[in-house]
């Protein structure tokens, strides 16, 4: 994948996750247990768990250090935490985020490897409904305030969240996120994806569409890129994945607007969190997301387009988005010791340079 690197040996996988009160220094990312939970109950705390909300379940996690503040992930359709985060995190220049944050990773219902087949009879929740898990996951970690970030449809539901719990969201990192409720053409699209998803598993219509979703006008698919996004795809169960997506796309418009003398920060339908939005220039969805950034507030929201890339912005364009993140979380008083490293969003690291997934197996505790 471009612009990534081996995995060095700090803080990568669950067996290695920090769990222990690491020394307090001087930042406010190293002092705040604002948005971190609740360190009296560490031993309660576990790498993997899977959480009753109102609608089955969801599993979640954990990365990072319990006293550092907490950050929120939640991924796209076609991938889950590993798939999407795993080799971003893996990137030696998005390690500082393990280090500082203490991340936790939320799968949607059905969406985590090895999930069950979702019945039949299984109604899945709306993106309100998935919005409505993420106070479930705050409650049971005690998290107070969080950062989130998301991608794609991630960043739809925690967009959703930040707007109806604005006090629990210190801010937003979105990736290929939008607030337009599906268009005609991308509801029959997907209509038509999910019933090939539903009866034939994963067909070369299905690779194609999401190919386009993820790629779109990129000039030259990169191989392991495709390759990795196929390999993310045969590892989901096809049934759940039409669920997912069906949700997605009848998706309500996410009502915001730009703060005005007329329409203060504290009215319901303007985000007073700062936000990073983030979108590769070949894009299918780049408009759309042009059309959120116009609704946010401009003294409050940093709008980045990565040059040549689609919607894997995470693998395609890793260092770029370190940087980007980075930058982003220290004008926030996060990590501002840390001397950032910066990247071209044009330019690939050689191809000699590959990352492996910082998320790694780990053992199912039920709760």
């Amino acid at each position: 994948m471009a612009e990534s690197a081996n995995v060095g040996s700090k803080g990568n996988t669950f067996e290695e996750i920090e769990l222990t009160v690491n020394k307090i220094h001087g930042d406010k990312t190293q002092q705040s247990t604002e948005g971190s939970t609740d360190t009296k109950n560490e031993e309660k705390f576990q790498p993997y768990k899977k959480i009753l909300v109102e609608n089955g379940f969801v599993h979640v996690n954990i990365q990072g250090n319990l006293r550092k503040p907490a950050m929120i992930t939640f991924h796209d359709f076609g991938l889950n935490h590993k798939t999407c985060f795993g080799g971003y995190l893996g990137f030696p220049e998005s390690e500082v985020l393990l280090e500082n944050f203490c991340i936790y990773h939320v799968d949607a219902p059905g969406q985590e490897e090895d999930a069950e087949v979702l019945p039949d009879t299984y109604q899945y929740p709306t993106m309100d409904q998935l919005a409505n898990n993420i106070l479930t996951v705050c409650e049971h970690y005690n998290i107070r305030r969080f950062i989130g970030f998301g991608v794609g449809v991630g960043g739809n539901v925690l967009l959703r969240f930040a707007l109806k719990h604005k006090a629990m969201v210190t801010s937003l990192i979105l990736v290929n996120t939008v607030s337009m409720a599906a268009s005609w053409a991308e509801w029959g699209q997907q209509k038509l994806t999910g019933w090939y998803l539903s009866r034939n598993g994963v067909t070369n219509h299905t690779l194609n569409h999401l190919e386009w979703y993820y790629f779109g006008q990129t000039p030259e698919i990169n191989i392991d890129e495709l390759n990795h996004l196929r390999s993310c795809l045969m590892k989901l169960k096809p049934t759940n994945l039409a669920k997912f997506m069906n949700s997605y796309h009848n998706r309500t418009v996410i009502q915001i607007t730009k703060p005005s003398s007329t329409m203060p920060a504290s009215s319901p339908t303007v985000l007073s969190c700062p936000v990073l939005l983030m979108v590769g220039s070949e894009s299918p969805i780049i408009d759309q997301v042009v059309d959120l950034n116009s609704r946010l507030d401009p003294t409050q929201s940093t709008f980045m387009k990565l040059e040549e890339c689609g919607g894997l912005l995470l693998d395609e364009k890793a260092g770029a988005v370190s940087t980007g993140v980075q930058l982003f979380l220290q004008g926030q008083g996060y990590m501002v010791h840390k001397k950032v490293k910066a990247f071209s969003s044009m330019t690939p690291a050689p191809e000699t340079e590959k990352q492996k997934p910082a998320i790694q197996e780990s053992e199912e505790v039920l709760v």
